[in-house]
């Protein structure tokens, strides 16, 4: 459970911010006996935001519709593939573009920030460019350019996200602090040769990392007491 110690609210979910004042929310012990889904004696009365269930709808069945699509069109395009062309396995490709036409799908018809459906579009982005690049022979022009551009695309995101979403702009500093992790996946990959072009891979991590700085040092006293409040500093 967590609580807003400026509205005096208490949030049962998973929110990072209070709903009414968007301030940040402190994580409280739970209550012996604690069940989100049912309002126990001591909480009657008291303001509190229950979860509320989803119900499948429309988009549900839209989703589980796209996934049975997906999966049979896989099984269609890899036995074809390995009918009429069994050397190049363009059918894993043809695949990889279904799943991910229905991942980009679950994560718009799913209730989250824009910051998820980012990082998950994204991330199933470079699976994708990944898996071409091994169906052509793994030439490492995913590594090259696929991996760098998409932490830059990412970093640059979180930044806009931060300037626009000025009244939330400390949630973004702990993603931010994370893909400082991410960022030297493309630099090692250039250290050791595995990509062609390390200056690319380099930029990368440099904006990844300038990217949090700068919100550390603009932000200053608020971003300094939002790592310690995460941390526990």
């Amino acid at each position: 459970m967590k609580h807003c110690s400026h509205c005096g609210v208490d949030v049962i979910d998973d929110s990072e911010f209070c709903p009414l004042c968007f301030h940040a929310l402190e994580q409280i012990p739970d209550p012996p006996d604690w069940d989100p889904f049912i309002t126990p004696e001591w909480n009657r009365g008291s303001r509190t935001f229950p979860v509320v269930r989803p119900h499948p709808g429309k988009l549900e069945r839209a989703f589980r519709f796209l996934l049975f699509s997906a999966i049979l069109g896989s099984a269609v395009f890899i036995g074809l593939n390995r009918i009429l062309l069994p050397r190049i396995h363009w059918g894993l490709v043809f695949s990889g573009i279904l799943f991910y036409v229905t991942w980009f799908f679950f994560l718009f018809s799913r209730d989250m920030g824009y910051l998820k459906r980012v990082i998950g579009g994204t991330g199933g982005g470079v699976l994708l460019v990944v898996l071409g690049d091994a169906v052509s022979g793994f030439r490492g022009w995913s590594l090259a350019f696929g991996i760098p551009i998409a932490v830059i695309l990412l970093d640059v995101t979180l930044a806009m996200m931060t300037i626009i979403n000025r009244k939330r702009w400390t949630g973004y500093l702990i993603v931010e602090l994370m893909m400082i992790p991410v960022g030297t996946v493309p630099l090692i990959l250039g250290l050791l040769g595995m990509a062609a072009y390390p200056a690319l891979s380099g930029a990368a991590f440099l904006v990844t990392l300038l990217v949090f700085l700068g919100t550390v040092l603009i932000g200053g006293p608020a971003a300094r007491a939002e790592l310690r409040r995460r941390f526990h500093l």
